[in-house]
């Protein structure tokens, strides 16, 4: 036991998250409330590369899967918002802040194919925990009429995983930004 909990202390934060949450978290709540709570508990650790890219892939994914949830079933996912009492403004600020705070740090300017592969099976393994299939969530958010649709909304969750923007820092961007306004 001793042998197991001090390999355990070892282990890189990242692990810890991916390998202990999904045996903590609720089974009835969607990906983007395990994405904030992990990163929540990521903020009692110092700065670490890895974690920060863990939480920028699962932030990309949830921002990208609510995006094409609301183009591709608008009433449907309406419907799911007033159900869950939610506002419009509040789901705005919860999917884009952790994805723009992601963006201002630069973690998106990189491609880690470790981490990419990790956050998917991570949310897999959400998936297959929460609701009756893996992908067809129609029990936990709202019913979409059309179940080719999930098809849709789970392409956009992947590729969110292994999102990547130029290498352009995002401070250099804003620096081009402000000099554009100040041309005009």
């Amino acid at each position: 036991m001793g042998n197991t909990l001090s390999r355990l202390q070892m282990t890189d934060p990242v692990y810890k998250i991916a390998i202990l949450t999904p045996l903590l978290y609720p089974n009835n709540r969607g990906f983007t409330m395990w994405n904030i709570s992990n990163i929540v508990i990521s903020k009692l650790y110092d700065k670490n590369k890895m974690l920060d890219k863990f939480n920028a892939n699962n932030s990309a994914s949830v921002l990208f899967g609510a995006i094409m949830f609301s183009i591709t079933s608008p009433n449907e996912y309406t419907q799911w918002l007033k159900n869950m009492e939610i506002s419009q403004i509040t789901e705005k600020l919860i999917h884009f802040l952790p994805f723009i705070y992601y963006l201002y740090i630069n973690e998106y300017n990189y491609f880690n194919i470790k981490i990419s592969l990790l956050t998917m099976i991570y949310e897999l393994l959400w998936s297959y925990k929460t609701g009756k299939h893996i992908f067809c969530k129609d029990d936990v958010y709202y019913p979409l009429k059309y179940k080719y649709k999930w098809v849709v909304i789970w392409v956009f969750i992947l590729y969110g995983h292994g999102f990547t923007w130029d290498n352009t820092s995002m401070l250099a961007r804003l620096k081009q930004l402000h000099q554009l306004m100040l041309c005009q």
